[in-house]
C-alpha cells in the first residue's frame, strides 16, 4: 500500500512538472530579445495622415542601442533617430522603452505580443501616457529583413 502511495505521489509530481514546463510562453524575454535584434521592424506610428503618412523602421542592436529610420511610404528618408532601448519582460511588466539620444524624450511599446513576424503593442509617445495608460495607440510591427 505504501508503494502505491509513493507511485501516485510521483505521478502527481510528474504531471505538475510537465504542466509547468509546457506552460512557458513564447513571449519570454530571450525569445523577444532574439527576435527584436534580428532584422528590422516596420510600423506606422500615426505621425502623419493621408499622403504625408510616415513609417518608422526600427533596428535594435544587442548592445542596447538602436536606430529609427523615418520614411514616407514611398521610401523617401525623412530623419534618423538614435536611441537606447530596454526590454522589460517579467511577470509584472511587458514593455519596451526607447530613450532617444538627440532629444530628451522616451517612447514606449507596452503589452508586447509576438506571433510569427508580427509584433503587436500599445504605443505611447511619452512617459505620462505610459504611466497613466492614456493616449496609447495600438500598433502592429512587421518583422522585415533588408
Amino acid at each position: 500500500m505504501k508503494k502505491l502511495k509513493h507511485k501516485a505521489l510521483l505521478m502527481l509530481f510528474m504531471i505538475i512538472g510537465s504542466i509547468a514546463i509546457s506552460s512557458c510562453d513564447d513571449n519570454d524575454g530571450y525569445y523577444l530579445f532574439d527576435n527584436l535584434t534580428s532584422g528590422s521592424w516596420e510600423v506606422d506610428l500615426g505621425e502623419n495622415d493621408g499622403p504625408d503618412a510616415l513609417i518608422s523602421i526600427f533596428n535594435f542592436y544587442g548592445d542596447g542601442l538602436g536606430i529609427e529610420y523615418v520614411e514616407t511610404f514611398d521610401g523617401l528618408p525623412i530623419r534618423e533617430n538614435r536611441f537606447r532601448w530596454r526590454l522589460s519582460n517579467d511577470y509584472y511588466a511587458n514593455y519596451l522603452e526607447l530613450r532617444y539620444m538627440d532629444v530628451s524624450r522616451n517612447e514606449y511599446f507596452d503589452e508586447l505580443s509576438l506571433s510569427g513576424d508580427i509584433m503587436r503593442a500599445v504605443f505611447y509617445f511619452d512617459r505620462y501616457g505610459f504611466d497613466n495608460k492614456v493616449d496609447g495607440i495600438s500598433v502592429k510591427m512587421q518583422h522585415v529583413f533588408y
